[in-house]
Parts: C-alpha cells; structure tokens; sequence
C-alpha cells in the first residue's frame, strides 16, 4: 500500500481513525476487475447483496457482482470524487465515513449481510474503544479475537485487517461469508500461527489464496487485466517466504473447521467450505438494503454540522409536525410508542387538548421525544386557555361537579361501601381510601312519545350519550351514570350513591383560576354600571295626564 497525501476535504476524520494515520498518510488499493471477477469464482453463485466495509471507488464490489446481484453497498471515508469504475452497472450505496465510527451504528439497528467482500486498508492501528461492541459479539470466536492484543500495538489499539474480518463475521447472517484480501504475512502472524493473538478467527476461514506480488496499485487509471496464475498453496514454502504475497482469504460464518489443506492449484474448490450459504433468492436476508438507508440517513445527521432535528415541532400552520428517522424507528423499542408519535402529525395542539386522552398522549410524548421549544410553549398555552375556558363562572355544587371528574385519576372513598352483582363476587370500597377512576361516555337511545303538528302521537326515538364513571375498587369496577337503565351495564349505580360514597373534588372556578383577570373584569364591569346609572336619559320621560288634562285633551 502506497503513502500518499491524505485529502485536505476528509483530513480530520482520516487522522482520528487510527494512532498511526497520519505516519501511514492516505492510500487506497483499486483491485483490478479482473483480479476481482476471478476471486469471485468461490464465492456463491447467488449473490443479491454484495458489502464491501472499505470500498473506495467500489472496484471490488462491481469485480464481484454477476447477474443475480442487485444491490451494491459501500462505506469508506474518502469520497473518492472523480473515480469512476470502467464499464459499472450498478450505483453504490455508499456511506462516506470512519467505519469504526459506523459500525456501532450497524450493531445498534441490528444490520446483517449475507455476503462481503472486502479490501480493508493494511496496517492501521485502530482504536480499540471505538470497536467494543465486538467485546459483545453472538459470535464466539469474534469475541475470542477482539480479547487477544497484538505484541506490537498498544492495549488500546487492533490492527485493521483483523478488526475488519472481526467486524464482517459479526455482521454475517446464519448463511452469511465473504472474501477479504490481506497481506499474507500479517494474516500468518495475526491468524494461521501458532499461537497468534487471533488465532480464534482461524475457524471460520475455509480457504487462503496466494497472490504473488500486489496487482493492487494506487491509481486506478494504472490497473492492468491480472492474469498471474493464482497460488492455492495452505503451506509455506521458502519462495512464498522471501517474496510478497497477497492473500485471498474466504471465510463463512457457518464454517468452523479451518482452513483445508491444498497441496496445489486446484479449481472447484468450494466444495471445501462446510455449513450454510445462499444457494437462492429465497434464502437470501431481505432487510439488508432498508437497514443500511436508514444507517446512512443516521449518519448523514450525527457527522453534519446542524443539529439533529426535533422529533416534535411546530409547522408554520400551527399544527404539529413529526419527525422520525428509518433509523430510530428500527431501534425503537416500543413500536406502539413510535406509532402514538405519527398520530399526531397534522394535529392542531388546541383540539388535541379538548378531550382528557388526547390530552394526556399528547403530554406523555412530549417527555418521551425531542421537542421543539415552540410547540412546547404552545401546547402549554393550548392547555392553560383550556383549563380557564371550561373553568365554571361561580363555585359549584357537589352535584354539577360531577360532571368534571372526567379529568381526575383517582377519587377517595368516604363512606364504607360494598356493592353486590349478579354473578360476581363483592366489590368493596374502604373510607379513607383512594381508588382509581375512569370515565367514558356511551351511546344510549331511549323512546318517547310527543305530538306531532296534525295533534297525532308519534313515537320518537332519542339518541345520545352519557357519562359512565367507572371506580375500581377491591373485587371488581363498580359504575355510576345517571341513567343506569339506559346504559349497557347490568349492574351500573345511580350518581347518588357515588355522592353519598365519594369525596367529589373542589373545581375552581374562574375567580381562583385567574384571579388577576377576574378582578380587572369585574372593575371593568363596575365602571360599566356606574356609566349606566349617572348616564342622561335618551329621551324625554312620557307625561302623566291628571284627569282635568284628560278632559281637555278629549274636548
């Protein structure tokens, strides 16, 4: 791998990744379509989703697609502007970032692949931190490997190569494998010998290709066809010990044995892998494209310069608008949460506040989302005018504030009370005791009988709606309305024994509510009656006749 200049636009990011980066500079292997097309050879012949974690301008991806492939995803840090892949079919969906940044990313919304070929850059020291969720990883050998430390490297660092493999087996659906190109010295001392810092990565390899010398130079413009004959060769030899050597190595999750032993160049060689793989479409993992949209919209807002947008905020209609990544809603642990939150989309926060359950959804996503200041100052301002709207003109009796026990959640028992039912065991009420209320309204009809305009009787049907307090006490739910037998509850209780029972709560009326208006209302209001009473009268007064004016006005 050739040191070059890193470029000044991902200069930042590219000096972060690694402690070693900005010694090993920026460098890129473009691998010949040839070479590519041929290492494919092994790999299945059904193959809908190609992954390539370090793609560059994508040569290996598109080396490596064949007619069944239909997807191309891609993640590098370099942009890699003004490269193209002679004669590609397909677009990459690509994610321009550090991949030990967005792999926490991959593992969080749960993304898998069923094929990977990967071209990782050599000889990075990558930090360690950012790579713990391998520490955790369902798959024993990954976790086996993310444990031992290279000799060479600080505690806190992994080398590249071997953090990639770690990372695509991790990733690897119960079918999934792949093809990484690697130095073949650096794999024989990380992986193959004896006694290597991950030696566990070697179970899951089930063939090593050696390449003499490196077909893989730094500007794709130079890339020639490869026709070097490859080596199938397991052991080495003395040639292969003094020369520099590529090696092909092709790993599956659901290979376990190692490596085979090839005394030679052989074809036909997938026989040699052993487990499952993607023999067809209908084997093939299906969520892999939408995952890694929603992965690149994530990323798109974590690494931008603006703030990541609010989950709620105020259209400029005044209704409410949603927001919610593919991202987050794949990681959401509460689906019904996340379904709660699009209800509100469109919605007006003054309707929304009229009735209690709308009222109490719309408050309880307020502390569950990120919520844009402005809706929260104007659901605030929706329930404050609410509250002084429905508030009553004067204090009420224990009777009429009955009909505001809708917003209340509990109601305290004061009077001992034991109601029997049809069927049923007791229910019970304790004084002193608060019980939990709810209420509803129903639909009821009733017939009456009234005259019509031909003085006839006709009879009418009348439909409406009460209100159904329910009390949940010991044994059971006990139900008040004021017209039990027109409600379908058999065993419904009319208001009075809720009154005689139940502490109503004090509703306060305006005057208490807002006490400030109040008093500047009713000065205004006795400034209007004292106008009123000094006022001059709008006409003359009529005159009162005595009774000589009355004959005279007769005669």
């Amino acid at each position: 791998m050739e040191r070059t200049q890193i470029n000044p636009e991902i200069l930042q990011p590219v000096l972060e990744s690694a402690t070693n980066a900005a010694q090993k500079g920026q460098a890129q292997f473009f691998t010949p379509l040839s070479l590519a097309q041929r290492l494919a050879e092994d790999l299945p012949a059904h193959r809908p989703t190609l992954c390539d974690l370090s793609c560059g301008a994508g040569h290996l991806l598109h080396g490596c697609a064949n007619e069944s492939t239909r997807n191309l995803l891609g993640c590098d840090v370099d942009t890699c502007r003004g490269q193209r892949v002679e004669g590609a079919r397909q677009c990459v969906e690509r994610i321009t970032g550090d991949l030990t940044l967005i792999f926490p990313l991959l593992c969080e919304i749960g993304w898998h692949g069923d094929l990977f070929v990967l071209n990782p850059p050599w000889d990075l020291h990558w930090h360690r931190e950012r790579l713990q969720a391998l520490g955790q990883s369902e798959v024993a050998a990954v976790r086996e490997a993310f444990a031992g430390l290279d000799p060479r490297l600080s505690a806190t660092a992994i080398d590249s190569g071997a953090a990639t493999l770690m990372m695509a087996l991790d990733r690897c659906t119960w079918r999934g494998e792949g093809l990484m190109l690697w130095n073949n010295a650096t794999l024989r001392r990380l992986v193959l010998d004896p006694g290597a810092p991950h030696a566990a990565l070697k179970r899951h390899l089930w063939l090593v290709r050696l390449i003499d010398g490196n077909p893989c130079l730094s500007r794709p413009k130079a890339v020639a066809p490869y026709t070097r004959k490859l080596a199938l060769d397991q052991t080495s030899t003395s040639k292969s010990e003094n020369s520099f050597q590529i090696a092909a190595v092709y790993f599956a999750l659901d290979h376990d044995t190692g490596p085979a032993e090839i005394g030679g160049p052989r074809t036909g060689v997938r026989g040699l892998r052993r487990g499952a793989d993607v023999a067809g479409h209908w084997q093939a993992y299906t969520d892999s494209l939408r995952l890694w949209h929603a992965v690149v919209g994530e990323w798109r807002v974590r690494s931008g310069d603006k703030p990541p947008p609010f989950n709620l905020y105020l259209n400029c209609d005044g209704t409410i608008g949603v927001h919610l990544s593919l991202f987050a809603q794949e990681i959401h642990p509460d689906k019904e949460q996340a379904a709660r939150l699009f209800a509100l989309r469109g919605k007006h926060p003054m309707r929304l506040v009229l009735q209690r359950d709308t009222r109490r959804q719309l408050l309880d996503q307020l502390l569950v989302w990120k919520v844009c200041p402005k809706l929260r100052a104007a659901v605030d301002e929706a329930v404050r005018d609410y509250h002084a709207a429905r508030a009553p003109l004067y204090p009420l009796p224990e009777t009429q504030r009955i009909g505001h026990l809708d917003e209340e959640d509990e109601i305290e028992c004061r009077r001992n009370l034991t109601v029997r039912r049809n069927g049923s065991p007791l229910v019970r009420f304790k004084s002193g005791q608060r019980y939990k209320l709810d209420s509803k309204a129903v639909a009821v009809e009733r017939k009456t009988t009234r005259e019509n305009l031909e003085g006839k009787a006709e009879e009418l049907l009348l439909t409406g709606q009460e209100l159904l307090i329910l009390v949940h006490g010991d044994g059971g739910t006990v139900s008040f309305t004021s017209a039990p037998k027109l409600v379908a509850e058999p065993d419904a209780k009319q208001l009075r024994v809720l009154l005689d029972h139940f502490v109503i709560p004090d509703v306060p009326d305006v005057a208490r509510l807002q006490p400030e208006a109040y008093e500047k209302n009713l000065a205004a209001l006795g400034q209007l009656e004292s106008l009123t009473e000094n006022a001059a009268p709008l006409r003359a007064p009529v005159p009162r006749f005595g009774e000589s004016e009355i004959q005279r006005y007769n005669g």
